[in-house]
């Protein structure tokens, strides 16, 4: 039986064109990888929006919201590069 998350966290962000395919390569080549990793996170899907915005959303099905206060989950923070893709 597959297992159910008690929580969901969710980001959505814009990119500059300019950037975009540098950012997709880092999302699903090393952000993704490292977030799937984190223990009690248990699966994650990103959106892209066809009109309008913000241009990505990204879920992720955590076990609970307590995932996200654990030392592995709050360790990334500082190594996360995505802040270099974001619109002012």
């Amino acid at each position: 039986m597959a297992q159910k998350g008690r929580g969901i966290f969710m980001v959505y962000v814009d990119i500059d064109a300019q950037h975009a395919r540098e950012f997709n390569e880092w999302y699903n080549k090393e952000h993704l990888p490292e977030l799937l990793s984190v223990p009690g996170i248990l699966s994650a899907a990103r959106y892209e929006a066809v009109k309008g915005g913000p241009q990505y959303l990204a879920c992720y099905e955590l076990e609970s919201v307590a995932v996200m206060q654990t030392p592995a989950f709050t360790a990334g923070r500082g190594r996360r590069g995505g802040r270099k893709f974001r619109r002012p």
